[in-house]
């Protein structure tokens, strides 16, 4: 059995289901969505995939790229504003 800690973060309640909403977009637990965005923080030293670097080379040229006007534009466009 692995040695776990409760963590408790305080966070507005719509930005807690804006999280709750990425996370289930991604098939992933809360939990698990966070530690992966974490991850390359906890894990510096971690290199990215293949996968990962095609898509910084990718988004570094401009391919595949949405823009938005604002943040507010975003989430709508994502089906996640309120």
């Amino acid at each position: 059995m692995s040695n776990t800690t409760r963590l408790s973060v305080e966070i507005p309640s719509n930005e807690h289901k804006k999280l709750k909403i990425l996370a289930d977009a991604n098939g992933l637990t809360l939990r698990d969505f966070i530690l992966i965005i974490l991850d390359p923080i906890l894990h510096p030293k971690k290199k990215p995939n293949k996968t990962t670097i095609k898509a910084i080379e990718d988004t570094e040229k401009g391919i595949g790229l949405k823009s938005y006007k604002n943040i507010d534009q975003m989430w709508k466009a994502l089906g996640l504003n309120e």
